[in-house]
């Protein structure tokens, strides 16, 4: 069981695949039939879009790994895993810039924001930790916003992000 553990573990096609499945998984959660826009204007977002959110971070998660381990690193080390960035947990954006992937201003923060989505907003009505929760400033939105908002915008730039690490991930160059 080891070896397996560690051979997949450090196959940068593994990553890929589980990432073509952990997507194939978030498109089926995200319906195309959105709600009207209300008369404010203000966007507002479905709560199974937080859902849609966490899986679309884990896959951009798990194909920032495959392309940590297709660069030549390890994540799986004498029988053990190996966090490619210690005490980062999911944080999108500490893996993103350890990876070194190239991204605009714009792509890293909607990788950032992907965050609570897997730690919490995705899961959960709350964070562990109530600072988790504080509203922070969104480009393109008035005022602040909470962790668990995620703009129709935002998925947008996620996705375009996510299919050119799907591709960077396939094919060398």
């Amino acid at each position: 069981m080891r070896e397996i553990h560690e051979e997949l573990g450090n196959r940068a096609d593994a990553w890929l695949t589980w990432g073509a499945t952990v997507w194939e998984a978030a498109k089926r959660v995200r319906t195309s039939r959105r709600p009207p826009p209300p008369s404010n204007s203000e966007e507002l977002m479905l709560m199974t879009d937080a859902v849609y959110a966490m899986l679309l971070g884990y896959t951009l998660e798990v194909l920032l790994k495959g392309l940590w381990v297709k660069k030549g690193n390890k994540v799986v080390v004498d029988g053990k895993y190996r966090h490619i960035v210690e005490g980062a947990g999911h944080d999108l954006l500490a893996l993103g810039r350890k990876v070194g992937i190239e991204a605009t201003k714009t792509e890293f923060d909607a990788l950032n924001r992907l965050s609570p989505f897997i730690l919490f907003a995705g899961r959960y009505p709350i964070s562990i930790r109530h600072e988790d929760m504080k509203p922070r400033r969104v480009a393109g939105r008035k005022g602040n916003t909470v962790p668990g908002f995620y703009s129709g915008k935002d998925f947008e730039v996620a996705e375009i992000l996510r299919n050119r690490l799907m591709a960077s991930l396939r094919f060398d160059g």
